[in-house]
């Protein structure tokens, strides 16, 4: 009777994290929904940018910040690094691109910059051998996507150098030791001729995007989660055989 009294507490127990992971799944399920269909309608990009991507022209590929995987701990220095680049639309070829510029001229609904695939080219570039703490490296190096948009990468962030803080960034610019930019993981730029940018950027159009995407991910790590926990704590429970 004492052994039966515990094994209905455990089975309580267990009844409370179900409902309660059952709970969690349906809220983080519906958030991801709603984040995956403002994502699927194009959302947040410029309107330039919106209408090209709806339009369903062949050819395009999609936009720069959708096409590469961005560690979250490089989120702000990409955004400040090239906040013009990250709505840039990747397209196959100029053809794409000087199609759907009569779009946006015909509609009259806003501008929008493309990189066609067989137009843009890049030098290749050797990480910077810089002798300081702090130096992470190229941004270019620090962000994954496809080989296919590996010269979009080089191209947008091959002259980007991410450091620690300010205080690496400053040296690397007053000795001159980076021809390109240097952006720090806070999000202050220093450009090679001098130019500090730094601050808040509060809400800004690429900060949002950035977040989207971030919490699209973390949403779906979330419901995979609640999804498999259940299941997790009754078989890894020496009693786990007898509750389920």
């Amino acid at each position: 009777e004492k052994e039966i009294s515990r094994c209905r507490q455990r089975m309580n127990k267990f009844s409370e994290i179900i409902r309660s992971s059952d709970y969690d799944e349906k809220r983080y399920s519906s958030k991801l929904q709603a984040l995956l269909r403002m994502e699927e309608n194009n959302e947040g990009f410029f309107k330039g940018v919106k209408e090209i991507l709806n339009s369903k022209i062949p050819g395009v590929e999609g936009v720069f910040i959708s096409l590469v995987n961005v560690p979250e701990k490089y989120m702000k220095a990409i955004e400040a690094g090239v906040p013009g680049n990250i709505q840039d639309i990747i397209v196959s070829t100029s053809d794409v691109a000087k199609k759907a510029i009569n779009i946006l001229k015909e509609k009259k609904v806003g501008r929008a910059s493309f990189l066609a695939l067989d137009t843009i080219k890049v030098t290749p570039k050797k990480e910077p051998n810089i002798k300081l703490d702090g130096v992470i490296g190229l941004a270019s190096n620090l962000v994954e996507t496809q080989d296919r948009y590996k010269i979009v990468a080089e191209f947008i962030l091959g002259n980007l150098l991410v450091v620690k803080n300010m205080d690496t960034a400053l040296k690397i610019i007053k000795n001159s030791l980076f021809a390109g930019n240097v952006v720090t993981l806070s999000g202050e730029l220093l450009s090679s001729r001098g130019r500090i940018t730094g601050g808040d950027s509060g809400n800004s159009t690429a900060s949002q995007l950035f977040e989207r995407k971030r919490e699209i991910k973390q949403l779906k790590e979330q419901v995979y989660a609640r999804q498999t926990m259940p299941a997790d704590c009754l078989r890894s429970h020496p009693y786990g055989q007898s509750f389920s």
